[in-house]
């Protein structure tokens, strides 16, 4: 599996490893109120889907870059 996530009583964070390098102006990240895909700009989506329930679009977010690894993190409520 390309990703891993952890889920807390309200919220769930999602990280997906990306090259070295990436910015956000790279990727095409989607968070819909039942839709969630990540993925590289021009190239398939690394994760995505529906949802199994709406998620909060106006609480969710997401940023790139350096935390345990070269990673984005996407965090949804």
């Amino acid at each position: 599996m390309p990703y891993k996530w952890q889920q807390q009583l309200a919220d769930v964070d999602i990280s997906v490893p990306v090259p070295k390098g990436t910015r956000a102006r790279d990727l095409n990240v989607v968070i819909g109120k039942k839709k969630l895909s990540v993925a590289l700009k021009n190239q398939e989506p690394i994760m995505g889907g529906e949802l199994c329930k709406e998620i909060k679009v106006e609480d969710s977010t997401w940023t790139v870059g350096m935390f345990l690894s070269h990673e984005l993190r996407v965090l949804v409520s």
